[in-house]
């Protein structure tokens, strides 16, 4: 509860350290949209700490669906987000105190009218399997041609310093949107939720992938039966 809100916080997303049950929120704070917010709590949520800022204005514009996630040492902790520009990736080795100087933008966008809806999503692999401590973002965007929508995936294996990125659900008859990720905390297996929609049919599927491997493979396979129409 913040009963010193001036406007509005929005996009917010929050994560949980299991080791130590410190919850990592992150957030959109208005009038401006110019940042990304930042709080924690040690406290089951009874306290938050003081916002403070992820962004380090690499980007001087709108910034947008920030999501945060844990790394496997303590007080690792990364954020991403977007804006106009792209993709955008932040790291803490100290709980959020301080950032790396500079924000790292993942890939510029395709198409500059893909505005502010790709939502990115993040999960590390916290198991103790190889893969432990990789990193992994999804999102989605617009083509090149600014007709189709499609997922991409970042992996990260060094713990944020770079990334490789490749697009996971691609389909020209269709558009695919809001991706959503999660990792299995023992397996280490990945797990990508989105949406498979009819271009331009407002018909939308719900679709899985699935990876065993560090997200070097990927299986698609259909969750809802039948369409929602939304």
């Amino acid at each position: 509860f913040d009963n010193n809100v001036p406007d509005l916080y929005d996009k917010e997303m929050v994560c949980l350290r299991p080791a130590t049950n410190e919850l990592y929120a992150v957030y959109i704070p208005s009038p401006g949209l110019y940042n990304v917010g930042y709080s924690k709590s040690s406290d089951g949520a009874v306290t938050w700490s003081p916002v403070t800022y992820v962004n380090q204005q690499t980007y001087n514009g709108y910034q947008w669906g920030a999501a945060p996630a844990v790394g496997t040492l303590p007080a690792q902790l990364y954020v991403v987000w977007e804006n106009s520009a792209g993709v955008y990736f932040q790291k803490s080795s100290n709980d959020g105190a301080t950032w790396l100087p500079f924000d790292m933008q993942l890939r510029p966008f395709f198409n500059g009218g893909n505005g502010y809806n790709c939502m990115p999503s993040i999960a590390t692999d916290l198991s103790n399997g190889i893969h432990q401590n990789n990193i992994y973002i999804t999102w989605w965007e617009l083509d090149t041609t600014g007709t189709d929508t499609d997922i991409y995936f970042a992996k990260s294996t060094d713990g944020g310093n770079s990334f490789t990125i490749t697009s996971i659900a691609s389909d020209i008859a269709t558009n695919q949107k809001w991706p959503q990720i999660t990792i299995d905390p023992i397996t280490g297996y990945i797990y990508i939720i989105y949406y498979d929609q009819n271009n331009p049919d407002p018909h939308h599927d719900i679709r899985l992938l699935f990876s065993f491997d560090g997200g070097s493979t990927f299986f698609n396979v259909p969750v809802s039966v039948s369409p929602a129409t939304v």
